[in-house]
């Protein structure tokens, strides 16, 4: 008897243990799920964030290539009007220093006195005159600038309002491409 008591408690024990081994399973078999379901969710978001990545590239890739489209024929249109201009350009910087000249010369009169008094005020009208005629060249060159600036954005207009260039504008709007 002694004996069946022993085994009953040996199978006691086990049962004790074998139900303590399979909360233990339990457990870990719950905490396995939670570690999934928390891998699944990072995996979802690096997932997710590589998608954006990849949508935000593939979008300055094609913004890239738009650029390359549209700017080479922007800059083919402006080319002629540049180059009218370049000359006008040099003038009016020409012109801009020899205005200079006069309003920041050195006057050559330091010393008015009574016998150069007439020599100096036909000197003043002199530079007073030329003055006035660089200004007036001045004007000039910028009204033919502002010419030559008008038709070269009539020329760029024209060419945006063309069916390729307008598709490769608007899609540039639409990817909001700066």
């Amino acid at each position: 008897m002694d004996s069946l008591f022993g085994r009953v408690e040996n199978l006691e024990s086990q049962q004790v243990k074998t139900g303590e081994d399979v909360t233990a399973a339990q457990l870990e078999i719950e905490r396995l799920r939670l570690e999934n379901d928390n891998l699944r969710l990072k995996t979802d978001a690096v997932i997710s964030s590589t998608a954006d990545i990849r949508a935000k590239n593939d979008r300055q890739n094609r913004c890239a290539e738009l650029g390359t489209q549209i700017n080479p024929k922007i800059k083919a249109a402006k080319e002629p009007y540049l180059q009218m201009m370049a000359p006008i350009l040099e003038e009016l910087r020409k012109l801009q220093g020899e205005k200079n000249q006069i309003t920041k010369g050195p006057s050559k009169y330091t010393n008015v006195t009574a016998e150069n008094i007439s020599a100096v005020e036909e000197e003043m009208a002199r530079q007073k005159q030329l003055f006035k005629e660089i200004e007036d060249k001045i004007q000039v060159k910028y009204e033919e600038m502002n010419k030559i600036n008008l038709e070269m954005e009539r020329a760029i207009q024209n060419l945006q309002n063309t069916p390729e260039m307008k598709a490769l504008i608007d899609e540039a709007y639409r990817l909001s491409c700066a």
